[in-house]
């Protein structure tokens, strides 16, 4: 056996804290399948307190690797490793659902629908759309989302119809199925107001503002790079300068037509309404057009008496 076997042999020791004990003679030396060798020895189990056998294996670096090393017996074992895996799911289970109210706070669901998602809307009083929507964020590939169609909601200058509270739905949803197949939070909703007015704020940043703060820049790149934008109330911002709201919208909604990654947009504006203010030709952006095309040519219509009034007379 040589000089490493009268060097380790001796030190050989019992599992957790155990006694040493002298090693078993060279005759009990065993090999396994493989030719390694190893000693057979009896320990006393520290869940059950029974006794079982474990092997010591003997390497030529003098290493003892002892398979009863834990202290426990295989049926103790097992026991262990299934508590160990259903500990590590928990606590799994528990960060995904930490980061998903993370995102529901951060993704700019407005705090009136932040608990609100399928569940809390009344399915008769937009049966179709809401089906649609539903599906939609069904079977939005969150680990893929490239090519998959954009949505848009509509209703002709009729307020109330449940745009928002579907398409915040939506994000819910998805965030909800969010398994962690993306690092960054999947999902991006805002108004059209507000995204306008966030651009704005840039433009008078002080020096230390432009140093901490994200610039137009950002929040357009944002825009266009997250898995699903959501933009709620599109055409409902006050143009005075349309050439900027037109040239903001088609950085966007061409960023995202050319990286193939969906929209979901509500509005108050039939398509000509949309057309007018989005830009629709070569000469004013041509926004629309790419909204139409990765719509594949269908909008929602969303038309009605007002869901805030009919949920207000239930109440």
């Amino acid at each position: 056996m040589g000089e490493w076997m009268d060097k380790w042999l001796p030190e050989m020791k019992r599992n957790d804290g155990q006694n040493s004990r002298q090693a078993p003679p060279a005759s009990q030396l065993l090999s396994d399948e493989q030719g390694r060798k190893y000693y057979e020895l009896t320990f006393k189990c520290l869940g059950c307190g029974g006794e079982f056998k474990a092997r010591n294996y003997i390497f030529i670096n003098g290493y003892i690797w002892n398979t009863g090393k834990a202290g426990y017996c295989p049926e103790c074992s097992e026991k262990r490793s299934a508590k160990f895996e259903r500990d590590e799911k928990e606590k799994a289970d528990a960060d995904l659902i930490e980061k998903r109210e993370s995102w529901r706070e951060s993704c700019g669901i407005p705090l009136k629908y932040r608990f609100k998602g399928f569940q809390h809307f009344e399915q008769s009083y937009q049966p179709k759309a809401f089906m649609m929507c539903q599906d939609y964020a069904q079977k939005f590939p969150i680990d893929n989302p490239q090519g998959y169609p954009s949505l848009v909601l509509y209703s002709d200058h009729t307020w109330g119809t449940g745009k928002t509270h579907l398409a915040c739905s939506i994000a819910h949803h998805i965030l909800s199925r969010w398994s962690g197949e993306t690092g960054t939070c999947p999902v991006k909703f805002v108004s059209e107001p507000v995204l306008f007015e966030s651009i704005r704020e840039t433009y008078n940043f002080s020096f230390q503002e432009k140093e901490q703060l994200p610039s137009a820049k950002n929040i357009i790149d944002l825009c266009i790079r997250v898995p699903l934008l959501i933009i709620d109330d599109l055409g409902k911002e006050e143009v005075s300068d349309l050439r900027f709201v037109q040239r903001t919208l088609f950085s966007i909604f061409d960023g995202r037509y050319n990286a193939e990654l969906p929209v979901v947009v509500t509005a108050n504006l039939n398509d000509v309404g949309l057309r007018s203010h989005m830009g629709g030709n070569a000469g004013n952006e041509a926004s629309f057009n790419r909204l139409f095309e990765m719509c594949k040519g269908e909008f929602v219509h969303m038309d009605g008496q007002s869901y805030r009034d009919k949920l207000a007379r239930v109440k």
